[in-house]
């Protein structure tokens, strides 16, 4: 799925992304675009589910909040992916926190 965005007056593409490490509940929405030539990624909001969709942590607010942590993880390292990638760079750091039990 693409598409083009109008920044300071050029017509660039937009590349839109669901990472299979993120489920993507309807298949209607993308959890990380960028718009190449831009250095701005936008994430999707995230929730404590699994690859699979299931609760994490039910009633265990830090378990919810690491399972988040690691969607958020996830869908930044996608999105340094597709910025680095369109702008001709290789490589990226990448932070990560230990994956939820």
């Amino acid at each position: 799925m693409g598409g083009y965005a109008l920044l300071k007056g050029l017509i660039m593409p937009v590349n839109r992304v669901s990472p299979p490490s993120l489920h993507n509940p309807s298949g209607r929405i993308s959890q990380v675009v960028t718009v190449e030539g831009a250095r701005l990624a936008h994430l999707s909001g995230q929730v404590a589910w699994d690859t699979q969709g299931r609760p994490v942590g039910l009633g265990d607010h830090e378990a919810q909040a690491v399972q988040i942590a690691h969607n958020l993880d996830a869908a930044s390292a996608c999105a340094r992916c597709l910025v680095c990638s369109s702008s001709g760079r290789v490589g990226s750091s990448m932070r990560t926190r230990p994956k939820p039990q």
